[in-house]
């Protein structure tokens, strides 16, 4: 490992983050004030940027050229990229994202230019799953912004953070609770095959986050056992099913915090393992990295 570039890059992810960080998190959290997303909002846009740190500083680590121009794309790209959803909830949401970005950049009196057109093309689309745009991590030795964000992006879906934001996304599109469980671990097992396909050389990330996963998985794949003895879930009170039953109440009462939720949770639910969840995702959503309370 080459410490003079690890040094050169945290200072140069520091002057970027000095000019961007507080900037970006602001206006998304501004943008969903009055549509309350709390899968989206500006917390989840946060901790993508967070896993974007952690990713950056393996592949620099590893000789990948870092510059000031690829760090404040991808910052741009990665506080942009879900802002659609405050108008648009379903999977094709990126067009709104870039439209969103398009009118900050005015704002701000950004130029349009080649480089500028790349972050809106990766905004826009982000949220492909087939993946076809995605190309690696890296192409001469620089960072591929699409892949990069595919893959922090990805990694956010994974977890007690990811079990409450596909359970509320998926919710509000109108998937069933029958249905739930099976288009969740489809989605996401794509999501953790692209991670695996990019990171194979990143030992360190794969055994943190392919924890993070199996957490994921497991859950949804108990959800499903559950479901196989009553369809309709009205007699489960206890396990997946029944946070996820939580989930769906808080949802259509119209929770605006995932700390609110799970704070009332924890009060009103006497089972162990109501308990232990909420606190688990508490810990996960509220405390996402030391960065956050800088903002």
């Amino acid at each position: 490992m080459d410490t003079t570039k690890t040094e050169d890059f945290k200072q140069l992810l520091k002057e970027v983050e000095e000019i961007w960080l507080f900037k970006l998190y602001s206006h998304v959290r501004d943008t969903f004030a009055s549509e309350p997303l709390p899968s989206h909002n500006e917390e989840h846009h946060l901790r993508v940027w967070n896993y974007a740190r952690e990713l950056m500083s393996e592949l620099s680590s590893r000789g990948v050229t870092m510059d000031r121009q690829s760090l404040e794309n991808l910052i741009i790209a990665v506080f942009f990229h879900d802002t659609g959803m405050s108008l648009n909830r379903a999977s094709d949401h990126g067009r709104e994202s870039r439209k969103l970005c398009e009118e900050w950049m005015v704002a701000n009196q950004i130029p349009r230019n080649e480089n500028t057109e790349k972050v809106l093309n990766v905004i826009e689309h982000h949220d492909d799953k087939s993946y076809l745009f995605s190309s690696g991590l890296t192409t001469d030795n620089r960072i591929n912004l699409l892949s990069v964000l595919n893959v922090c992006d990805d990694l956010d879906a994974f977890s007690y953070c990811g079990i409450y934001r596909y359970s509320e996304i998926y919710l509000l599109r109108g998937t069933s609770i029958e249905e739930l469980g099976q288009q969740v671990i489809s989605n996401a097992s794509k999501r953790f095959g692209n991670f695996m396909a990019n990171c194979m050389l990143l030992p360190g990330m794969i055994k943190m986050h392919a924890s993070r996963y199996d957490v994921l998985e497991n859950f949804f794949r108990q959800y499903n056992a559950q479901l196989r003895k009553d369809p309709t879930g009205r007699s489960i009170d206890h396990g997946p099913v029944n946070i996820v039953k939580i989930f769906y109440r808080q949802i259509l009462g119209g929770v605006n915090s995932v700390e609110n939720l799970c704070s009332s949770a924890i009060s009103e639910h006497q089972g162990m393992y109501e308990k232990s969840f909420f606190e688990n995702l508490r810990k996960e959503w509220c405390k996402p990295s030391p960065t956050l309370p800088l903002i």
